[in-house]
């Protein structure tokens, strides 16, 4: 559960596109995906933290003959969310990840992969404007 939300704010994919990621997916420069939503691919390059949490992902897996990063159905991945954010204080969801990265990818001058960035800020960026008065 934890691989999977780390790669989800790292990535700003959405959750059905982590749980795709396949051991084939990872290559040397990058994660190639193809996004469920909107057709589109994409390649993610490789920073020291994402791979640290893929290598980490990868050694949790159960079985060699399945070729998924995150071996668990949709519904299975859903009840283990329910029960692991019972356990939190301050729960949130999957979608939640992804506002956040995007609101820490757009300090740094980027986006999600949106045709503009007002895309982004409608749907993502949940952050105060800074307002200064005029006098």
């Amino acid at each position: 559960m934890r691989y999977s939300a780390w790669i989800g704010y790292l990535t700003g994919l959405r959750r059905q596109d982590v749980l795709n990621i396949t051991l084939f997916d990872c290559k040397d420069i990058g994660i190639r995906v193809k996004e469920g939503k909107t057709g589109k691919k994409a390649l993610i390059l490789w920073s020291p933290e994402l791979k640290r949490v893929i290598a980490k992902a990868t050694k949790a897996r159960k079985s060699e003959a399945d070729t998924r990063l995150f071996q668990i159905s949709s519904s299975g991945y859903d009840s283990a969310w329910r029960r692991a954010m019972d356990n939190l204080d301050e729960r949130f969801q999957f979608k939640d990840l992804r506002a956040k990265h995007a609101a820490d990818f757009e300090e740094q001058g980027g986006k999600l992969g949106h045709s503009s960035r007002g895309v982004t800020t409608r749907h993502y960026l949940r952050r105060e404007r800074k307002i200064t008065p005029i006098r």
